[in-house]
């Protein structure tokens, strides 16, 4: 029902937020894309490989910790529309996405619900 699914975002959203989103930014990378492969199934687009590497004079930390806690979006929003992706290494949860679609109170795309 409607509490069990409550619930069950509740864990979701705890585990989403359990990875740090903290980080120092010491180097900007540059990708480029590989030429596509025909395979026996069609064409498929070049893979995006590091192109460059290029080192900052001065590291800087962003810390996007530091604001409103994932937790507390059940209490802001209806996620009833939402998706979180999870990004796994041996079975390591590493971090992730989440997906808003439709949602009163999310500004991100400026009114417009077509994207």
């Amino acid at each position: 029902g409607k509490e069990g699914n409550y619930l069950y975002r509740e864990q979701l959203l705890r585990e989403y937020g359990s990875v740090s989103i903290a980080f120092e930014v010491k180097s900007i990378l540059s990708f480029e894309q590989k030429a596509p492969v025909t395979t026996v199934t069609g064409p498929t687009p070049g893979e995006w490989v590091v192109s460059a590497e290029e080192k900052v004079s001065v590291p800087t930390r962003k810390d996007y910790d530091k604001y409103e806690s994932v937790q507390r979006w059940n209490e802001m929003f209806d996620l009833s529309n939402w998706g979180i992706i999870f990004a796994f290494v041996d079975d390591v949860h590493i971090g992730g996405a989440v997906t808003a679609w439709n949602t009163k109170g999310v500004n991100m795309l400026r009114g417009r619900s077509d994207l």
